[in-house]
């Protein structure tokens, strides 16, 4: 699981938090915490906000020693599963000769059926229970999967579904339209307040070529973001039908803070990082540390 994290102030520490990146949230705190040793009460103000990467939701199914009888089903996503003595589908699972081995046919029935029900599934042993993991395939909370059993001597915890899916921070997103004959010759426009000039041709560094067609403009002012030195790691662009869309490179509510200008451009229209008619960058919070005045 990945973090990403915000700064708000100034610091005189010279390597800030460290990485980040890829590291376990254990990790991630200890960093923020001995940079936080570091820094005089006082001094500075800062708030740092720890995203978290998404999380896949889970939930167990409890076989007790009684076992399950043939015909008693558990439903997960809308999938039935049937326990039956001898089973003759695919969505038919075995009941063994005892809560252990059944607990084990349970497990092998999901993951045989795991694209259709949108999980897996995994296995351990509990006194003399069984006890199957359910994961969902994708991360977020669309895999809080509703679930229900019939019959006795099964557990489903939690009791009405999968929990615990948590969608990672969202990346803020800016549009630009180019429509009609675009803009005219050294016009400019400004992005996270770096200007950018239209040119007849030839264009260079922060300028892109017009043209009379929203596709080739739009294609051209995307290339000239992602070309430009000075939004490295601050957003990317991608053109379709005239249209280029801006996306913030770090997730998270920080992304609808890079400012936009349409400047004097022609037959522009644009909408701010965060703004109706694009995407509002959204934290994931972990956790928020603030220290100084």
């Amino acid at each position: 699981m990945s973090y990403q994290f915000t700064i708000v102030g100034t610091t005189t520490a010279d390597k800030v938090f460290g990485n980040l990146g890829n590291v376990s949230i254990a990790n991630a705190f200890r960093n923020i915490g001995k940079h936080f040793e570091d820094v005089a009460i006082g001094a500075v103000s800062e708030v740092v906000t720890l995203n978290s990467g998404p999380v896949k939701a889970t939930g167990t199914i409890t076989i007790a020693v009684g076992n399950m009888s043939s015909a008693d089903t558990i439903t997960i996503n809308g999938v039935t599963l049937t326990a039956e003595t001898s089973p003759s589908g695919a969505q038919q699972f075995a009941v063994g000769a005892s809560a252990l081995i059944t607990a084990l046919n349970l497990m092998a029935c999901i993951n045989n059926n795991q694209i259709i029900i949108g999980a897996t599934a995994t296995y351990a042993k509990s006194s003399t229970s069984g006890v199957v993991t359910v994961t969902a395939l994708g991360a977020g909370s669309a895999g809080d999967y509703a679930w229900s059993q019939s019959g006795s001597n099964v557990t489903l915890s939690p009791a009405s579904a999968l929990s615990g899916g948590q969608n990672g921070p969202v990346a803020a997103t800016s549009t630009w339209t180019f429509a009609s004959t675009g803009p005219t010759n050294n016009e400019t426009c400004t992005v996270a307040n770096i200007t950018f000039t239209a040119k007849t041709s030839g264009a260079t560094g922060n300028q892109f070529n017009i043209s009379a067609t929203p596709s080739v403009v739009a294609a051209n002012f995307a290339a000239a973001i992602n070309a430009s030195p000075n939004l490295k790691g601050i957003c990317t662009a991608v053109a379709a039908s005239g249209v280029v869309t801006l996306t913030a490179a770090v997730p998270g509510l920080i992304g609808n803070g890079i400012e936009t200008g349409v400047g004097n451009l022609a037959n522009t229209t644009v909408v701010a990082f965060g703004g109706s008619g694009a995407v509002a960058g959204a934290n994931a919070l972990v956790q928020t540390f603030h220290k100084g005045i």
